[in-house]
């Protein structure tokens, strides 16, 4: 028998959420009339001994939210009285709350800041203006087209001065603004403490019960040693944001977004190769083909090329595996720029290739999602993947060996449409060996040689983005350099790559930036050189050394 109660006009489907200590209880239920989905939020006064108070706190909140007409505030819809307590009901929102553990990149946290920033801004400009009290990562929702709600008025006030003050500090600890925490009069500029320091747990993966954690003595929040990635405007924005005393911050939302707009939040905005002694600095890297590459003098590794802050593949939280109940990846992240070579290593066994199926639609994801720019790749076939873009090259059984090696080129091309000649050529002009031996069967081909032509059929689709799995398995010394010299030359045509290796060292020397995985997560990133030279990536990766030392070739 169910324990869920039955209200009328409502099928209630599951709990939420609840905080017995309050008496509060929420529960998805669907509406029996028009079927719709929503949220009711209900108050047990008896059970929980709550006081007339909290009697008075829950008309308030039902008072605030009737009057709130906002699209990504949870609409009001209907409230009743049950035999033991009191419900709020309202419209539900497929979306989760931003404490659900996962990964956010820097600019995704901008963007909850400026959607977050645009509800205040409604909030502060109410005649008269309404204070929410709790903003923290609990309270604010994401659906999977990055559209951020606010959520639980239950703390909520209307108006500034003393009717905005309580005799009781009401909010979460670690999100509070010292104001309210003291019973000091709360102003426009009290919510966005709780937004500032949301957003520092958010950057700093620190749990919400442990924000407090990173509160000195003075109430400031001590976070620049674990964000170094980040602009140190964006830096001294957050600071000012949760600055202890009212009077430091900004004065209300408005003037909070407009001084963020502007904010680059990488520190490293441009990301740069060591620039030869002719660089091409007025070359966009969506302006040079293959061939243009191929008749350059310019060494690869010395090449300039700017990279796009455009985000071509975020992927997010992803929990993946082979077989049902067996997850190789735990909460994995990764994200790639256009034009931009990203390496991900790791021990044997880390999920380094399991993550480039999963984006490739090979291996199952059970959650978390990877886009690649608005569409979400979970759930599509590769055909359908290779045919937005994205090609793939594994490591094994990477060309028909049957055929020749004009016939895996065209191959290649099955996609596209008309003459594939001109393309042809420029693969042969990349790849010369291949060009020799075009007739030749693949199956006779050499390891490097195969390889070659495993890339080479990927790029006969000229993909946004090329993942290449462990290129340089098996390989002689010689064969993995002429291996990376190639993927250098085809990330210089403007081609974002993944690329998946075991050698460490070669792959991190020609990334712009890199991931190190453990245990199925993504456990460091940064920039290429960086992490060759830091040694807790080191140790994380061989237990011993250095990236950077002479080591054997793998």
């Amino acid at each position: 028998m169910s324990n869920l109660p039955n209200f009328q006009s409502y099928q209630v489907i599951k709990e939420l959420g609840s905080n017995l200590q309050g008496g509060r209880v929420v529960y998805l239920a669907k509406n029996i009339h028009s079927g719709a989905l929503v949220v009711i939020k209900q108050f047990q006064f008896a059970k929980s001994q709550t006081t007339w108070s909290g009697f008075k706190q829950t008309e308030r909140e039902r008072d605030i939210l009737r009057s709130l007409k906002h699209e990504r505030i949870p609409t009001y819809l209907d409230s009743f009285e049950t035999d033991d307590g009191f419900c709020i009901v309202q419209e539900y929102k497929e979306a989760k709350p931003l404490s659900i553990p996962r990964s956010f990149e820097p600019y995704q946290v901008k963007e909850i800041a400026v959607q977050i920033l645009e509800i205040l801004i409604y909030l502060q400009n109410l005649i008269p203006p309404v204070f929410h009290r709790d903003i923290k990562p609990e309270n604010i929702l994401v659906d999977e087209h990055f559209n951020i709600y606010l959520i639980d008025f239950g703390f909520a006030r209307i108006g500034s001065g003393e009717g905005a003050m309580s005799s009781v500090a009401s909010g979460t600890f670690g999100f509070m603004a010292p104001e309210q925490i003291y019973y000091k009069e709360l102003t426009e500029a009290t919510d966005l403490y709780g937004l500032g320091a949301t957003l520092i747990c958010l950057l700093t993966n620190t749990k919400s019960r442990d924000m407090n954690r990173l509160t000195d003595e003075d109430g400031r929040i001590v976070f620049k040693h674990l964000v170094s990635r980040l602009d140190p405007q964006f830096i001294e924005w957050l600071e000012k944001m949760t600055a202890p005393r009212i009077g430091d911050r900004y004065p209300n939302a408005k003037i909070s977004l407009d001084a963020l707009k502007s904010l680059n939040v990488i520190n490293d905005s441009k990301v740069k190769l060591r620039s030869s002694q002719e660089p091409l600095k007025s070359v966009k890297s969506n302006e040079l083909s293959i061939h243009d590459i191929i008749k350059s003098n310019i060494a690869t590794k010395n090449f300039e090329r700017p990279i796009s802050q455009n985000l071509i593949l975020a992927a997010r939280n992803v929990v993946a595996g082979y077989v049902e109940g067996v997850d190789i990846l735990q909460g994995a992240n990764l994200s790639v720029y256009e034009g931009e070579l990203v390496t991900v290593i790791g021990s044997n066994g880390a999920g380094k290739s399991t993550f480039a199926k999963a984006i490739f639609g090979l291996v199952p994801v059970r959650s978390g999602e990877i886009l690649f720019g608005d569409r979400n790749l979970i759930g599509l076939k590769p055909e359908q993947i290779v045919r937005l873009g994205i090609s793939y090259v594994p490591q094994i059984a990477n060309v028909f060996p049957s055929l020749s090696i004009s016939d895996n080129l065209d191959m290649g091309a099955y996609t596209r449409d008309g003459n594939i000649k001109d393309l042809k050529d420029k693969i042969y002009e990349t790849f010369p060996v291949l060009a020799k031996r075009c007739n030749q069967r693949a199956g006779t081909l050499s390891g490097g040689e195969r390889q070659m032509l495993a890339m080479g059929r990927a790029m006969m689709l000229e993909p946004k983005l090329l993942i290449l799995d462990e290129p340089s398995a098996a390989l002689s010394p010689i064969l993995v350099q002429d291996i990376f010299n190639l993927i250098q030359k085809i990330n210089q045509t403007g081609t974002s790559i993944i690329l998946v290796e075991q050698n460490a060292r070669k792959a991190l020397a020609i990334a712009d930036r890199g991931y190190v995985m453990h245990l199925g997560k993504d456990e460091f990133t940064g920039k290429g050189n960086d992490l060759l030279n830091d040694p807790e990536v080191a140790e994380l990766y061989l237990g011993v050394g250095n990236f950077g030392k002479p080591a054997p070739e793998s």
